[in-house]
């Protein structure tokens, strides 16, 4: 079961990750296809609009003082039809007392001060519901949320007066929410997207869930996590970094093919530090994530250094590559902050075997590596974007490396990063 909110996306497209979901709340005068999913299922209407709509009179709204957009009213009253949905449900706004003795049933350290919004009704009236309380839906539904704001920007769908009433403690609220994701409740992953072409996390908010990442790498190849270590691990991992190169020089090994590259790179670093061994190749979310692409995988950490030199055509990797058709994936970790200047990762979304077959390769006996003139004709005639993918040191970025990708050309700087293979 998904609750979808109505904070809009403009740009990450949504309806296939929502549409594996087969049932669905809707709040209000949440309509479909608006980068929310297609299926209806339930919808949960507020006091005011359900008895307004059991009269038949939501055009008043039109006429009245309603703060809501007048083009999406209209479009709401014109095509909601409630003999296509399972359900539709009033909101109930008195029940804040049983929801807290629910919470701290649960031992839940916040409660509501205030009158809910009519989200928290839905995802309330819901959770009762499955753990036995009311009778609204079947027991033990799993209840995944998306399109809800789980910061102070409350822009929304299609109502105008985004200030909220101060009736309302939004931060309770949003506490609440937070606190039931992180404590398995509730997934709230969806919500924590930003409105980025990729999906892109924040993971000081919360961090996601295996399940909804793997949807997201499914659809798109790739997800990038943000905050994702605290500071003082991040630190530890450079200092790491730093000590493993200058214990092992030895073991360097420097790329020299395709008319680029040149970067040092020192594989199965996990042998020379329990550090990172510990903390990322053994890392319990990683070694998850890969495991739903095949079981029993092999794995190397790579330690990976890229710095500029005038006159020299470098970067990690090589040229355009996939790193296997079939099954490969990895977790790269950036240890400086990264521009599209210092060599950033390079990923081409819908470019997998699934998507374009096998391109003309490079040579007929390395079918995984392609020219530029190639990827630029797929670039033309495909629907196929490249993506830049930068940022601060901690970042982290997920990969199905049987998509098209290259580390780009360095302009200035230098680039330290650390990758997790799984193949």
């Amino acid at each position: 079961m998904i609750i979808i909110g109505n904070k809009p996306y403009y740009n990450i497209k949504l309806n296939n990750i929502i549409d594996y979901f087969d049932q669905n709340i809707r709040c209000n005068f949440g309509l479909p296809n608006y980068n929310n999913g297609t299926k209806i299922y339930v919808q949960f209407l507020n006091c005011h609009v359900y008895e307004n709509f059991q009269k038949n009179n939501l055009n008043s709204y039109i006429n009245g003082n309603s703060k809501t957009k007048e083009e999406y009213l209209i479009n709401f009253i014109k095509n909601f039809d409630k003999n296509k949905y399972k359900n539709i449900i009033r909101q109930n706004n008195s029940l804040s007392c049983n929801y807290n003795i629910f919470l701290k049933k649960i031992n839940c350290p916040f409660k509501f001060n205030k009158v809910p919004r009519m989200g928290c009704n839905a995802i309330f009236d819901t959770l009762l519901s499955i753990n036995g309380t009311k009778d609204l839906f079947e027991k033990n539904t799993k209840i995944y949320l998306t399109h809800f704001s789980l910061t102070s920007n409350n822009e929304h769908l299609y109502n105008l007066n985004i200030k909220p009433s101060e009736c309302h403690n939004i931060e309770d609220e949003n506490n609440i929410i937070k606190w039931l994701h992180n404590n398995k409740i509730i997934d709230a992953t969806l919500c924590n997207l930003k409105d980025t072409k990729l999906p892109i996390f924040d993971c000081n908010i919360i961090k996601p869930s295996i399940y909804v990442t793997q949807l997201l790498l499914k659809e798109y190849g790739i997800c990038i996590l943000e905050n994702f270590f605290d500071d003082e691990i991040i630190t530890n991992f450079i200092k790491e970094f730093d000590i493993v190169f200058n214990n092992n020089k030895k073991n360097i090994e420097i790329l020299d093919k395709e008319d680029c590259s040149q970067d040092e790179r020192i594989f199965h670093c996990e042998k020379y530090s329990n550090y990172i061994k510990n903390n990322f190749s053994n890392n319990p979310f990683f070694n998850e994530i890969a495991s739903k692409y095949k079981t029993n995988m092999n794995k190397k950490t790579l330690l990976n250094k890229l710095v500029y030199e005038e006159g020299k055509i470098k970067n990690s990797g090589a040229g355009w590559h996939r790193d296997n058709h079939d099954c490969q994936f990895k977790t790269l970790l950036y240890l400086s902050d990264v521009t599209e200047y210092n060599g950033n990762f390079q990923f081409l979304t819908n470019s997998s075997k699934r998507h374009i077959g096998y391109p003309k390769p490079r040579t007929s006996n390395y079918n995984t590596r392609f020219t530029d003139e190639t990827i630029n004709q797929l670039l033309m005639n495909n629907n196929i974007n490249l993506h830049n993918i930068i940022g601060k040191k901690g970042t982290i970025i997920m990969a199905d490396t049987t998509y098209i990708h290259r580390g780009n050309i360095i302009k200035s700087g230098y680039r330290k990063a650390m990758t997790q293979y799984f193949f």
